[in-house]
């Protein structure tokens, strides 16, 4: 497994969001949408009928959650986490084009489903924005989004992607 982890300022946010979620205008020549019904999100119906973006707002000004007032603040991560080669076959798309396929398509949901359960107990819960699965790139990842709230030493809730 692979897994990377990148930090967003809130005004980047709504681009990741839409990448993740595969909402957005231009998807990208390396988005195999014929593939794209096969993604899915682990944390589906996580908030109550809101775009993860207002999830993300909401959550920052929630009382009892401190987040400094600059533009540089960190408001988003993002763990990528990939799934290893070795449970994976290569095949060819309708476009040519060599991607990777899960070898067991249930062993790749055990996998993800892993991941998911370490990084909602690393995180918590009810930080969780996301955790799309694309299969419709070239090797199968997940997209673990969440708000990096942490306590600080007082015990109090603040926005802090360094500390999280």
């Amino acid at each position: 497994m692979m897994a990377s982890v990148a930090k967003f300022k809130m005004n980047e946010a709504p681009r990741l969001l839409a990448h993740c979620s595969r909402s957005q205008k231009n998807s990208g020549s390396h988005i195999h949408k014929d593939r794209s019904q096969m993604n899915f999100n682990m944390a589906n119906d996580r908030h109550c009928g809101i775009d993860d973006y207002q999830f993300v707002k909401n959550r920052v000004h929630q009382d009892g959650v401190r987040m400094l007032r600059r533009d540089d603040v960190k408001a988003v991560c993002s763990w990528a986490i990939t799934m290893p080669r070795e449970l994976c076959h290569e095949e060819v798309g309708v476009d040519g084009e060599e991607y990777y396929a899960p070898n067991d398509p249930k062993e790749c949901k055990e996998f993800f489903q892993h991941a998911y359960d370490f990084f909602k107990q690393k995180h918590g819960e009810s930080n969780i924005i996301s955790a799309y699965v694309h299969m419709d790139e070239n090797v199968p990842h997940m997209h673990f989004t969440f708000v990096p709230i942490v306590r600080d030493r007082d015990g109090k809730q603040k926005v802090c992607a360094k500390e999280a």
